[in-house]
């Protein structure tokens, strides 16, 4: 595990829930779009609140992102 995945799974989950809990308000079965989503903070956490019969896509642009993205998600 590189600094990059440690820091990622030490922190970023508990940023994403504070975050994400104010803003938006993710419900069963929504359809989510994360655009530029960087390592997947927000999209492993919409999809635990959409559920099963719900749906997260995910785009990230920058390869380095998207290949460690890959990794985690």
């Amino acid at each position: 595990m590189n600094i990059i995945q440690f820091l990622h799974q030490s922190f970023y989950p508990f940023y994403i829930k504070l975050w994400a809990e104010r803003f938006f308000k993710i419900k069963e079965g929504q359809i989510i779009i994360d655009a530029g989503a960087y390592l997947g903070g927000f999209a492993l956490y919409a999809a635990k609140k959409v559920g099963g019969t719900g749906k997260v896509i995910a785009f990230e642009p920058d390869p380095n992102n998207f290949e460690i993205l890959k990794s985690i998600v």
